[in-house]
């Protein structure tokens, strides 16, 4: 509902600091901004990085974990 009354289109995701503490411990010192995490259905952590340039390279992950 909160994405849809405010018009995003693209993935949202809020928390308390499990985010931060995950991805930075994961990823040392490359952890930078913008950091991402794919997160299958079961709490597997499919893949994460650093830097952004379009949703393609995410939606293939998600799309191939569900084996589309």
């Amino acid at each position: 509902d909160w994405a849809d009354t405010y018009g995003l289109h693209s993935p949202v995701l809020g928390d308390r600091g499990w985010g931060y503490w995950l991805a930075g411990t994961a990823l040392g010192d490359d952890f930078g901004y913008p950091t991402w995490i794919v997160i299958g259905p079961d709490l597997e952590v499919l893949e994460m990085g650093t830097g952004f340039s379009s949703w393609e390279g995410i939606t293939t992950i998600i799309t191939d974990h569900a084996g589309q």
